[in-house]
């Protein structure tokens, strides 16, 4: 399920990425660090907790836990997680 991502770098340039999961966002932002040698300064994560409706706590918990994960694993030094019940499924 999707997410949009807005964030700065610490060198000020400014992204914004539509993405399907925490995986391909990952493999993104590395990318983009790699080539700048620039760590993420902000990052905000942008979702619906349950996109479909299902009312899976279980299911939304572990969703959210990736999303977080993603900034500790980019090392941000500052991530907001918004969730969002209004976003399109695509």
């Amino acid at each position: 399920m999707c997410a949009e991502l807005t964030g700065t770098f610490l060198d000020g340039r400014s992204f914004f990425y539509h993405c399907q999961g925490p995986g391909y966002a990952y493999e993104l932002l590395t990318k983009l660090y790699l080539e700048s040698s620039t760590k993420i300064q902000k990052l905000a994560i942008r979702l619906d907790p349950d996109p479909l409706r299902e009312c899976r706590q279980r299911w939304i918990f572990r969703r959210l836990k990736r999303w977080k994960a993603l900034g500790r694993r980019l090392q941000v030094l500052d991530l907001t997680v918004l969730l969002d019940s209004n976003m399109p499924l695509w």
